[in-house]
């Protein structure tokens, strides 16, 4: 499913390429040192709170799946380094 439907299918009305940039951004903010692997091995103690920070941001229960997709999705792309 594309991210714009999967947006969509939470309330979430705005550009996929828009969302990706907010959650690269927070990212950067909240876990400027970390890698994308060390982040997402440690779901609980730091993916939670950060998919919890994502929502509030977009006002809409988006599901963790969807957040950390666009993390590795970004990471692929080059958005996100793969060190730390």
């Amino acid at each position: 499913m594309l991210l714009k439907n999967k947006l969509a299918g939470c309330g979430v009305d705005v550009d996929p390429q828009e969302f990706r940039e907010v959650v690269c951004e927070l990212y950067r903010i909240l876990y400027p040192c970390w890698s994308v692997d060390r982040f997402l091995c440690e779901p609980t103690e730091h993916g939670t709170p950060f998919c919890n920070t994502v929502r509030r941001r977009f006002r809409a229960d988006i599901p963790d799946r969807v957040i950390c997709g666009e993390l590795l999705n970004a990471r692929k792309d080059g958005m996100l380094s793969d060190e730390e």
